[in-house]
């Protein structure tokens, strides 16, 4: 009842049995016409691989892994993934084509609050100018927090580190706790601040004595014990720049700092 030939084999052109009607049948782990393809190891990415043999998987240039799922990134990426062979696309923190170079700890970190602004001093240093009103490392801590001033007084920022309270008549002093003596008058009274300036009552305290003085806050432009000092021509410490060969100045506490280009060091680069 044999119509066909089938001769059973085992070699490179063909792996199966031949049934008493001369049908092959391929044997465990190959497919095919003949037979000849191996199958591929159950969670292997056809794809991306070869199978010489059955349950095995090889991969194919540019893809790496147990089951070829992984691709090989950019030779010389270091901080980098990639989700086709050859990128670099760079993990958080990194950038340049081998994701090597750090990016600036400001842009990174953002590490400045309340509106105060980063600079890069090199690698993982860095220094926040605060906005008025706020002070510390990282401008987190307010002038004015809650209960600074008393008795119904008014917090105000003075300068980028302080503040002052605007206190009700008769309390007068730096957190308005003291009380006007009666019949004196406050020393604002005779309007000491020029150029709008605003003026503040303070108390200051020699040893076991006190005295009802005022400070001025000044608008942009004045300086001065009265705001009486015209600064609206540039007297930055930063003007003109001190650092040299392409350095940046950055203005700090009362001080500058020069943030050097490559290839220079030093405090004027």
């Amino acid at each position: 009842s044999c119509t066909r030939f089938c001769r059973a084999r085992d070699d490179y052109l063909g792996h199966f049995t031949c049934t008493a009607t001369g049908q092959q049948v391929c044997k465990d782990g190959w497919q095919g016409l003949e037979c000849s393809q191996a199958i591929c190891s159950s969670r292997c990415m056809a794809t991306r691989a070869t199978c010489p043999a059955p349950n095995t998987c090889v991969c194919l240039p540019g893809w790496r892994g147990q089951h070829c799922d992984l691709c090989t990134p950019r030779p010389g990426c270091q901080h980098g993934t990639c989700s086709l062979p050859g990128q670099c696309a760079c993990s958080h923190g990194w950038t340049g084509p081998l994701c090597d170079i750090e990016k600036e700890f400001c842009d990174l970190y953002q590490p400045c609050q309340n509106g105060g602004s980063c600079t890069h001093l090199g690698q993982h240093n860095y220094a926040c100018a605060c906005s008025t009103g706020y002070n510390g490392t990282h401008c987190e801590i307010p002038v004015c927090y809650v209960g600074f001033c008393h008795n119904e007084g008014t917090c105000s920022p003075h300068g980028k580190t302080k503040a002052l309270c605007v206190c009700p008549e008769p309390f007068l002093g730096t957190h308005c706790l003291q009380r006007r003596s009666p019949g004196s008058t406050s020393p604002c009274s005779s309007s000491p601040c020029l150029y709008g300036g605003e003026c503040f009552n303070i108390v200051q305290t020699t040893g076991a004595s006190s005295s009802d003085e005022f400070s001025c806050k000044c608008l942009d432009g004045f300086s001065g014990d009265r705001c009486e000092l015209d600064i609206s021509i540039d007297t930055s410490l930063c003007a003109p720049s001190p650092c040299r060969n392409g350095g940046t100045c950055v203005e700090y506490d009362g001080e500058f700092l020069c943030v050097c280009a490559d290839g220079f060091r030093g405090s004027l680069c």
